[in-house]
């Protein structure tokens, strides 16, 4: 089925069955249990990356991961 016909009849059992306010809290919980997930797994992910190039770093006698990782990040944000 088309995805807009989707959304067509979604909105429409959404008139007939939840009050605006209800539909907005309903979203807003919704929203905010994604946010917590998704701040979670970057969380984890920056940890995981944390420690792997912290166990890679171990095989120099001198921290010279220490200084590319900042332009690694930088060319990564850009």
């Amino acid at each position: 089925m088309n995805p807009a016909k989707w959304l067509q009849r979604f909105l429409i059992w959404r008139s007939r069955h939840v009050s605006k306010r209800n539909f907005l809290l309903l979203i807003s919980v919704l929203i905010g249990i994604a946010a917590g997930l998704a701040s979670t797994l970057l969380k984890w992910w920056v940890h995981f990356w944390e420690e792997l190039l912290i166990g890679i770093n171990e095989d120099f006698s001198f921290e010279y991961l220490y200084l590319l990782f900042p332009v690694i990040g930088i060319a990564l944000t850009i």
